[in-house]
């Protein structure tokens, strides 16, 4: 009964016009109707600006090819994850050409993500997949069908961000980056208005028992749940002030963008930047945190 509600709530959503579709998702949600026009909340902001706010540089930034040559001259070269390998087609990827370990995604959508190290490892999560080398043939069959049916996905449509919808969808391979406690380094998401940051997410142990703390800029623990469970307080990274730098020059052409940051035995590595959190459907609570946070998001309406 649950996948059937899901398939029709997913069929009349996908058959509305913007508007609409931004507002039926709300209501899912947060069980009552988005004030657009008006918003004050942070989640109303992200589907004002779903609507609103149409800047070519909002896309480019969230290109992962493309922003890596923007920010190369805004950050330095030695916070961009070097990449290996990108093209159009997944039956095209050179694995034999490839040194593990590295991760395959998409440049236009998030999700399905999939690691190949050296080690042997499994699936832990539904959206992220691991291999390890030497990849048989099946394991190559099913990456590239894994990979091809993500170049299918209109992003930009599912929940009406509009800056996915002007990117040209390719693949990209990436080096892996090191960690000191795990496979996957823990990612610092900084939420950065008018380049000033406010808050701090940090996502631990993604793809096994998925945790989540907020945190302000000075590393004081917030006392708020954001969709997964808390993981309560934990060490600053190493580099935090540097981090807080690279996070608000990339940051500062914007009214809001959520700045993804790694750091790593190599240093700080740039990840991600995103214009809609969770795609504005982020639960928090309590709930007047989701009040207090729209509050310092003074949206530009040009």
């Amino acid at each position: 009964m649950k996948k059937l509600a899901i398939y029709i709530y997913r069929f009349v959503r996908d058959q509305l016009p913007d508007r609409m579709a931004i507002s039926l998702t709300y209501l899912l949600y947060f069980h009552k109707l988005p004030n657009i026009d008006r918003p004050i909340t942070f989640n109303e902001k992200i589907a004002w600006r779903k609507l609103r706010q149409r800047s070519p540089e909002m896309t480019r930034y969230i290109d992962k090819i493309q922003v890596k040559s923007i920010l190369e001259g805004i950050i330095g070269e030695k916070h961009i994850i070097p990449n290996l390998w990108t093209g159009q087609l997944a039956k095209d990827i050179p694995f034999d050409e490839l040194e593990a370990p590295y991760v395959i995604k998409t440049n236009h959508a998030s999700g399905c993500n999939i690691f190949v190290t050296q080690e042997k490892s499994e699936k832990q999560d539904e959206n992220s997949y691991f291999f390890s080398i030497p990849l048989s043939g099946a394991d190559r069959i099913k990456i590239i069908a894994l990979m091809t049916d993500r170049l299918k996905v209109y992003h930009g449509q599912m929940f009406r961000e509009w800056a996915y919808r002007g990117i040209k969808p390719n693949i990209l391979v990436e080096k892996m980056l090191p960690s000191a406690e795990g496979i996957v380094p823990e990612d610092y998401k900084f939420f950065v208005f008018k380049g000033k940051t406010r808050v701090i997410q940090v996502d631990y142990a993604r793809f096994s028992s998925h945790k989540r703390s907020l945190y302000r800029e000075d590393w004081s623990l917030l006392p708020v749940r954001f969709i997964y469970a808390q993981a309560g307080e934990v060490a600053a990274p190493q580099h935090l002030s540097e981090m807080l730098v690279l996070a608000e020059t990339i940051g500062a052409s914007f009214d809001f963008v959520r700045v993804d940051l790694y750091s790593t035995p190599l240093g700080i590595f740039f990840g991600e930047a995103t214009f809609y959190p969770e795609a504005g459907k982020g639960v928090f609570f309590p709930s007047t945190f989701d009040l207090e946070l729209g509050k310092l998001w003074e949206i530009d309406r040009l």
